[in-house]
């Protein structure tokens, strides 16, 4: 997971070598009637190549109203900028991006 204080942003670059590790990562990107908390469960689903219904619930490890009211909008359109939400969930590192991307990779780090 990168650190919050790192002023840098997440790009494509970041899939390569930079914050989410040099290796592992897997980039998904949502359908456009999909919300950004549902993209997160596939993507990590996919990654791990766990059963969806096996994962956590995804609320214990981050706000799920906050991440869909963040990055996406109740028509499905995709918000314009630079958002990117970062945690972790299910053991992975996960970034959410408001153009629809969702990146998940193996930690970088040890869970605090």
């Amino acid at each position: 997971m990168t650190d919050p204080s790192d002023p840098r942003s997440f790009d494509d670059g970041d899939v390569d070598g930079g914050a989410l590790g040099d290796s592992g990562t897997s980039v998904y990107t949502r359908d456009p009637d999909e919300s950004p908390s549902t993209s997160v469960i596939r993507a990590v689903s996919e990654h791990t190549d766990t059963d969806e219904a096996a994962l956590p619930p995804l609320y214990d490890a981050i706000d799920t109203d906050a991440i869909d009211d963040l990055l996406g909008d109740s028509s499905g359109s995709r918000r314009s900028g630079h958002v990117c939400i970062t945690f972790r969930f299910a053991g992975c590192d996960v970034a959410v991006y408001a153009d629809g991307r969702t990146l998940v990779s193996e930690p970088t780090s040890p869970s605090p």
